[in-house]
């Protein structure tokens, strides 16, 4: 007797990708089809989650709300050099839950307490248990923890958004890469093992950076290593960005520039160019001054309704120190962003110019609960189709050191919505920080109700190379520049891809000239979807951006 098919949106299934718990805790090594280059040698780390759902028994389930609640799992894939000129390259894949903590308390309590992204909380729960969580705040599962068990106190917080391989100012004893997400704490994790070590908190980094959130998008200059994010500290009346710098060559952290004059907003990233950061603090603003971010629990219903008369204000930071805040803009169409691209400085004129993609509003982050994006739920996937998509924009602020103190209109030079629906964009890191021809990036083209394909945007040109597979849904595309490459595109792209029909994952190397298939190498398990990557490369600096 043969199982009954379960109909997906457009025939391109994809629940297993969200459903699975599967886990590699063994190296393994992966079957590679196609010739890897012999450059794409190191470790593709991948931020991953593990179901949407918490197993509490054998035969029940905690269900998870939000594909961002998903519990944080990393995986390892480590690509060997060949050992002599006639062999093939080599693929290990491991991975490890690195939110076991969560796991063993939600068994021990039977539910999932705390802050999330987007968790449905019990709409009955207590006065004394909401101001619980005020006071904890995001680092509530240091309170929840079992004191007495060490491995659940290394792993009792969801942290598992992006990964930093260089990130300085940590004395861990050992090579370790460092999990983060939109709060001021951080997972040391062992580099080869993937075993949690310690969870650090940016206050750890300097006393002042005491708020509890931040943006997991923290930035790294390319020529001096040093790592660039903010943190948001609010109170009922009033609120403080802090801006900081934590240096290669000291490990020391100082705060650059502090905000004041802002209201609390959800920010997932920010700009860097040679000399300037910018801050922009955009239409996804916290209700209550912030406090309702922690009444609520979630950033989802902590953020205030949409107001179509917002402004946008952005604000440029001395990046060397000791001059803080010089300039700010606005803009006077409200907009929101996940993820900011590019930033680079035009000398004629001292333009700052930037590229981000941009939405009309914040309901992409609703399309991101399960019950929408599962390709299950078909009537769903069909409400959602075409809501919620990017627009790459390009803003230009113009002549930054002679505002003289007055907030300035920031240009918009372009605004392209396409077909393609663009997000986890990337581009070759040896030009970040500098004007960039090519950014790539994950679609949504409506051929499924999730990402479908992998896209090569020609910002000279306007035209668009686009990787499609029926079925197959990719992750975010990680570039490794060729060495010896003279040109912007030469290198590959790394990505992680469900094939939805055979429920298989696998591991696919794209050449980042023409987006045709080098080679693949397919995994043991269904790796989770996920949402960040980083590829490390022993005497390569990991830059974050």
């Amino acid at each position: 007797m043969t199982s009954k098919k379960i109909p997906t949106f457009n025939d391109w299934p994809n629940d297993i990708g969200f459903t699975t718990h599967e886990e590699q805790s063994d190296p393994v090594d992966l079957e590679v089809i196609g010739t890897i280059p012999a450059y794409v040698s190191g470790t593709l780390y991948r931020a991953s989650t593990a179901g949407n759902s918490i197993p509490l028994s054998e035969t029940t389930t905690l269900p998870l709300s939000h594909w961002f609640d998903g519990l944080a799992t990393v995986h390892r894939f480590t690509i060997s050099p060949p050992s002599s000129g006639t062999a093939a390259a080599k693929i290990a894949h491991t991975s490890r839950l690195t939110s076991s903590g969560i796991l063993t308390r939600v068994r021990r309590t039977g539910s999932l307490s705390g802050f999330t992204f987007g968790q449905k909380h019990d709409p009955c729960e207590s006065l004394y248990a909401k101001f619980k969580t005020c006071f904890f705040g995001a680092n509530s599962g240091f309170a929840t923890a079992d004191k007495n068990d060490e491995e659940e106190i290394r792993s009792c917080m969801n942290v598992g958004v992006t990964i930093s391989t260089d990130f300085p100012g940590i004395d861990a004893g050992g090579k370790v890469v460092v999990a983060k997400t939109d709060a001021a704490v951080m997972q040391l994790l062992n580099a080869s093992t993937l075993k949690p070590e310690k969870y650090l908190l940016q206050k750890n980094l300097h006393p002042d950076l005491r708020g509890p959130l931040s943006t997991a998008h923290a930035r790294t200059d390319p020529l001096t290593g040093d790592l660039y994010n903010y943190n948001l500290d609010m109170h009922v009346r009033s609120s403080n960005y802090r801006v900081f710098r934590t240096r290669r060559d000291t490990g020391a952290t100082e705060i650059l520039a502090t905000i004041k004059d802002a209201p609390p907003a959800y920010i997932h990233s920010f700009w860097m160019s040679e000399n300037y950061l910018v801050l922009c603090i955009w239409n996804s603003r916290f209700g209550w001054g912030g406090a309702k971010c922690f009444w609520e629990k979630n950033f989802v219903d902590a953020i205030a309704d949409w107001d179509p008369h917002a402004k946008s204000i952005f604000y440029v930071i001395d990046k060397k120190g000791g001059k803080g805040v010089i300039a700010k803009f606005v803009d006077d169409v409200p907009f929101f962003v996940f993820h900011t691209i590019g930033a680079w400085e035009e000398e004629e004129g001292g333009d700052l110019v930037l590229e981000a993609l941009s939405y009309d509003n914040v309901d992409v982050i609703k399309r991101f609960y399960y019950e929408n994006i599962l390709a299950s739920n078909v009537e769903n996937g069909k409400a959602w189709l075409g809501r919620g998509r990017t627009k790459l924009t390009r803003w230009r602020l113009a002549n930054i050191l002679n505002t003289k103190g007055n907030v300035t209109p920031a240009l918009r030079e372009s605004s392209v919505a396409g077909e393609w629906g663009m997000e986890l964009p990337t581009v070759n890191p040896h030009f970040v920080a500098k004007k960039n021809r090519y950014i790539y990036g994950i679609t949504s083209t409506t051929a499924s109700n999730f990402m479908d394909g992998i896209l090569k945007y020609d910002t000279t040109t306007h035209s668009a190379t686009h990787w499609q597979v029926h079925a197959h849904t990719p992750g975010e595309a990680v570039f490794v520049p060729d060495p010896s490459g003279t040109a912007e595109d030469d290198g590959v792209l790394l990505s992680v891809v469900l094939d939805g029909i055979s429920g298989k994952t696998y591991l696919l190397i794209l050449d980042a000239r023409d987006m045709t298939e080098v080679a693949r190498a397919e995994t043991k398990i269904v790796v989770g979807f996920g949402f960040h990557g980083k590829w490390d490369q022993e005497g390569v600096l990991g830059v974050e951006y």
